[in-house]
């Protein structure tokens, strides 16, 4: 500031010229490059980020969060939901065994109520592994034995009630009661069907009288 020239004092004329200010941010003229602003700049640049990035990470870990509580939820309802309600289990096990017996003369029929419920879906789970065809292959097994239909004995014709026991269902699984000495009642459908317009013939006559 005319220190070193007492004669010279810049004017602010000469201070605007292109070459002049070129000369000064270079240091010319005995200028000391500090450069303040530019370490505040930097300090400036700094400090907004450490202010700003926790909020940042806060907003963050809420959304991780709940994502998780939601993602958790997601799995917890997958389970309960995997596969069939109890609703739909027993409409499934009633379907099987109804179109297993569907051409029989006189069908066992299923039923399931509030008394029975819990024993259908225990058994499907423990004795038939939740597997229709296991179901499937037990209700087939019954309609293939003389005495649990039936005709063996005229004093005798299983229920279901009996049938869903699990002493009842270990022992038609391993056979007993003559399982396998009967043609299927779906073998001779159109044999039955006639037998039952024989029948149902028989009664109308019956009636008629």
């Amino acid at each position: 500031m005319g220190k070193l020239n007492k004669n010279f004092k810049p004017q602010f004329g000469f201070l605007t010229r292109e070459d002049v200010v070129i000369k000064v941010l270079s240091g010319g003229y005995g200028v000391k490059a500090d450069k303040p602003c530019k370490q505040a700049e930097s300090q400036h640049i700094q400090a907004e980020p450490q202010h700003v990035v926790p909020k940042k990470d806060v907003a963050e870990e809420v959304h991780e969060i709940s994502t998780s509580k939601e993602i958790t939820n997601h799995k917890l309802n997958s389970q309960d939901n995997h596969g069939p309600s109890q609703q739909e289990t027993l409409q499934i096990m009633e379907r099987e065994w109804n179109e297993v017996f569907k051409h029989s003369i006189r069908p066992i029929p299923f039923y399931s109520s509030k008394k029975n419920r819990h024993t259908l879906l225990h058994i499907w789970r423990e004795h038939f592994d939740c597997d229709i065809e296991k179901w499937r292959s037990y209700a087939i097994a019954i309609n293939g034995s003389e005495f649990l239909m039936g005709e063996k004995k005229k004093s005798f014709r299983a229920n279901f009630s009996w049938l869903i026991k699990e002493e009842t269902i270990e022992r038609i699984k391993g056979g007993d009661y003559g399982v396998g000495d009967r043609e299927l009642d779906m073998n001779r459908a159109e044999e039955n069907r006639i037998k039952k317009v024989k029948e149902i013939g028989t009664v109308n006559k019956g009636f008629a009288k």
